[in-house]
């Protein structure tokens, strides 16, 4: 496999010395290098087995909804809680293990379908056809994370970029931490129902969306490097993390705007 292969679907290209932001990725022990065919097949698995959980949810919603007093609503019940342990045990073990296990990443894709499912369909019952408009406005910043990867400015950046992220992604998460314990233990009024609540949703997309140009650049260098196929699935976890942050984002914006209409 060429070392200077590119993402065509991305329009990717080639960068200097990419070393010096990822560190050596290549894996002279693995036979099996990091293509564009094996992240295709890492991403198609991952976002699959997403939309599997999604369609297992939304029926099982539907038989709740069409008979409350069934057997259905406690096997959503438990499907649900099912899902938000096992999202957040994958979440970390994918994050913390050194060599990525597709078994893994696609187990917490499909839980993470389930969880994406039941937040859509509740949101949609408070606020009618959101997430059409969330899933359209997700495209977009989509579309957008690409064309920034594609321009080269996260490439020409690496180090900036490689220094703010963390701090930034730590800061936010304290912050909506701290605001989740103190919505449940006080008065206090959720920074989202706030003056900056705009604000903060606004930051968080335009966030995810920095963080999705990363991950690509970070899966073009794992291409153009030679990585281990594996690295596919590290960068497929990535990705997929960062579409569904921005989903979750919009989803919560959009809410906050229909709510000071």
């Amino acid at each position: 496999m060429s070392r200077r292969s590119s993402l065509p679907f991305l329009g990717g290209s080639s960068y200097m010395n990419p070393n010096r932001m990822y560190g050596n990725i290549v894996d002279d022990n693995s036979s099996e290098r990091m293509t564009v065919d094996t992240l295709g097949n890492a991403l198609l698995s991952t976002f699959g087995v997403f939309a599997i959980g999604t369609i297992i949810t939304t029926s099982l919603f539907s038989k709740v909804l069409a008979n409350p007093t069934g057997g259905s609503a406690g096997t959503l019940g438990l499907v649900l809680i099912v899902a938000v342990i096992g999202t957040l045990v994958l979440a970390l073990v994918n994050s913390f293990k050194r060599v990525a296990s597709p078994a893994l990443v696609m187990a917490y894709a499909g839980l993470e379908g389930v969880l994406v499912a039941a937040i859509s369909i509740s949101y949609n019952t408070m606020y009618e056809g959101i997430v059409g408009h969330a899933v359209l406005a997700t495209f977009c910043v989509v579309f957008a994370s690409v064309a920034m990867f594609k321009s080269g400015i996260i490439a020409q950046n690496r180090t900036f970029f490689a220094r703010i992220i963390p701090i930034l992604l730590v800061s936010y998460i304290l912050m909506s931490l701290i605001n989740f314990v103190l919505v449940l233990t006080t008065s206090w009024t959720s920074v989202y129902n706030s003056s900056f609540g705009i604000g903060i949703s606004a930051f968080a997309i335009v966030f995810g969306g920095i963080m999705l140009a990363q991950d690509l650049d970070s899966a073009q260098v794992g291409i153009d490097m030679g990585a281990p196929a594996h690295y596919s699935w590290r960068c497929s976890f990535g990705i997929f993390l960062d579409v569904i942050w921005i989903y979750l984002e919009v989803l919560r914006l959009l809410a906050i705007l229909s709510n000071r209409k």
